[in-house]
């Protein structure tokens, strides 16, 4: 009799859906709330995503390969990193080869290109499904999906910042 409850529990939890990320997006600690130059998605659900504007724009952001907490994952110690190949699709679309920044102390990966950040950002926008593939050493490598959360007020504060920085650079 328990082996067979088992067995319908595990059937069970295999068939439930995927949870969405929770809460949304938080300005990045000591960010003005109003003005943010770094986004993260709150909540544990499923891999985080960091978004960053640079001084003149353009954007960066840190993926997180596993769910978890990726603002509590970032101020972990993680001193060592190495290059990874990866492939960035947008809902389904031809995908984009872009080489990562792979932290394997946090399985984060990080992208310093602008059109792998900026795509990140219109899946945002548009409400589509983000899957990263990562190879980060000898084997096959990794599909990682991301449901990210919709815009809000602070992905929108968020925007309006790096348009500025961008439109101040021109």
């Amino acid at each position: 009799m328990l082996k067979s409850l088992n067995i319908i529990v595990a059937a069970t939890v295999l068939t439930l859906p995927a949870l969405a990320a929770e809460t949304g997006w938080q300005a990045w600690k000591g960010n003005d709330p109003a003005a943010p130059r770094a986004i993260y998605t709150s909540g544990e659900a499923g891999p985080g995503v960091v978004l960053v504007c640079k001084a003149y724009g353009d954007l960066g952001a840190f993926l997180s390969l596993e769910a978890g907490d990726v603002s509590s994952t970032l101020a972990k110690s993680a001193p060592y990193s190495r290059a990874a190949s990866g492939a960035l699709t947008v809902d389904g679309a031809e995908p984009v080869d872009t080489v990562l920044r792979y932290i394997p102390a946090i399985n984060m990966v990080e992208s310093r290109e602008h059109k792998i950040a900026a795509r990140v950002f219109n899946a945002v926008v548009e409400g589509k499904p983000v899957a990263l593939q990562v190879k980060t050493g000898r084997g096959k490598g990794e599909t990682v999906q991301f449901d990210l959360p919709e815009p809000d007020a602070t992905f929108d504060a968020f925007a309006k910042r790096c348009n500025e920085a961008r439109a101040a650079e021109s």
